[in-house]
């Protein structure tokens, strides 16, 4: 018999699996996670749990299977296996993510050297075009790919006798390398994981990313390079320390926790009942998934795509097939997620009346041939089954939507509201980040108007609204097919 005390007005209740006092609103047990009986206002006791299996609400002192899936009530797992306990922003809390932090940096500057050699032994000097910034592999040292690793932005000026021109590159274009980052991060919040498998994940990866970006943090004024001879021109680049800062954070949080909660097994039942932490997790899980999907086909149409002859004459042609294909794939990727959950693409230059977009409702607004400026935009890439790629997508995240909206109506909205913004906010950071982004500021001795910039990429405010959109309206539709079926 489940025992109340009151103390000083309050009640509080006692677990009668453990004993332990718990809060009176509490509904499971803070040592154990058991489920706890709450005490209505008549003064009779009534059971209110959540299902293991669906998240739906238990109000029947008596149930052993739950009204909407039938699963088994009687069921209970060891709270080792299903329950965080409390962790606090202490140093406890930095003690124990130390290990991780420390493996994910050594595994990082490791994988930065592995690269940096693979450069080195396979591009001659001035062929680095193949990897989409006009430097020298022998200006590069393990800061500056630890700092490409994470898409940190940089400028590039390029200066001779006739002119002076500086490139500001939201992305270097080396985004395949995001993947070491990657896969230093879930290693070590796997590490965090395994050592205190009862830490909280989303505060746990608050402090690897705090970590995490402070090194990168640190790191940017220290790497660059100056005065690189290239023939007539001398180019010299730095990196943005606030772009450091700010990717550090999000790429640091971002999969130190996906690898956290991955580590941890299947969605718990507290995802069910806290409304920001489940929408964090299946706004992670959508885009993840999402972008693997088109991984694969950015894969299969790349093995039928052959680039323009003229590619070929800018650079060694055994780089193009070999390293060429993993940034292409990497970025048509993007490219395809974006237009698939209807996204457009914008190339603006002073010297065009309106802007060229593409996208794949509207085709290109403008001159096609104008994409092929970039080498980002490639039409022939795109001109086959774009009805395929919009399908496959729209029914990942209807899927997506269902399963969030799973525990039932309780706060259906809101979860949908809160999980399309997290989705947005990934979306937009990485659609900036990896499409090749770039301004470009020229100066022509010779010419009276001697300024020209233009922007070629996915911009902020557009593709944060159409995620956020695009989000919404499949988890609701989501959502009203769980009534139907």
């Amino acid at each position: 018999m489940m025992r109340i005390v009151v103390i000083k007005g309050g009640s509080f209740l006692d677990c009668n699996h453990c004993g332990t006092t718990n809060a009176s609103h509490a509904l499971y047990c803070v040592h154990d996670g058991h489920p706890l009986y709450q005490q209505e206002p008549h003064g009779r006791l009534q059971a209110q749990s959540y299902c293991s299996a669906c998240g739906a609400i238990i109000n029947h002192n008596a149930a052993r299977y739950c009204g909407k899936c039938g699963s088994s009530l009687d069921v209970y797992e060891s709270s080792k296996t299903r329950f965080s306990r409390h962790t606090y922003f202490d140093f406890n809390l930095v003690r124990s993510v130390l290990p991780g932090l420390f493996l994910s940096i050594v595994m990082l500057l490791g994988l930065s050297q592995i690269i940096l050699g693979a450069i080195r032994d396979n591009t001659e000097p001035g062929d680095f075009w193949n990897a989409q910034l006009p430097i020298t592999p022998e200006s590069l040292n393990v800061l500056n790919m630890t700092l490409f690793a994470n898409l940190t932005s940089l400028s590039i000026s390029m200066e001779n006798d006739q002119f002076s021109q500086q490139i500001i590159y939201i992305s270097a274009g080396m985004s395949y390398i995001l993947i070491f980052a990657v896969l230093s991060l879930i290693a070590g919040g796997f590490l965090i994981k395994w050592l205190h498998p009862l830490i909280d994940e989303w505060k746990a990866a608050i402090f690897v990313a705090v970590g995490y970006a402070m090194l990168l943090v640190i790191i940017s004024p220290l790497s660059g390079a100056e005065n690189i001879d290239q023939g007539n021109n001398q180019v010299s680049f730095a990196f943005n320390t606030f772009s450091a800062l700010v990717n550090g954070l999000f790429i640091g949080f971002m999969f130190s926790y996906a690898s956290m909660v991955l580590r941890k097994g299947r969605l718990k039942e507290k995802m069910r009942v806290f409304v920001y932490q489940r929408a964090l997790y299946y706004g992670v899980f959508v885009f993840l998934a999402g972008y693997g999907v088109m991984l694969v086909i950015s894969s299969f149409l790349t093995a039928q795509y052959e680039p323009p002859a003229e590619w070929g004459e800018m650079g060694d042609a055994t780089m193009i097939d070999n390293l060429m294909n993993a940034v292409f794939i990497v970025r048509m990727a993007v490219y395809l997620f974006n237009f698939s959950v209807l996204n457009t693409f914008v190339l603006n230059n002073p010297d065009f009346e309106e802007k060229s977009t593409f996208s794949f409702l509207s085709g290109f607004s403008n001159n096609a041939e104008t994409m092929g400026w970039t080498y980002d935009i490639p039409p022939q890439f795109f001109d086959s089954n774009e009805i395929v790629f919009i399908i496959i997508t729209a029914a990942l995240f209807i899927m997506t939507g269902r399963l969030l909206v799973a525990s039932g109506q309780q706060k259906m909205l809101k979860s949908i509201v809160v999980y399309s913004i997290v989705f947005a906010v990934i979306m937009t950071f990485f659609s900036f980040n990896v499409s090749m982004n770039q301004i470009i500021q020229h100066q022509a001795q010779q010419m009276e108007h001697d300024n020209m910039s233009f922007f070629t990429g996915f911009e902020i405010i557009r593709t944060f609204a159409v995620s956020m959109i695009y989000a919404m309206v499949t988890a609701l539709i989501g959502a009203l097919t769980r009534k139907i079926f």
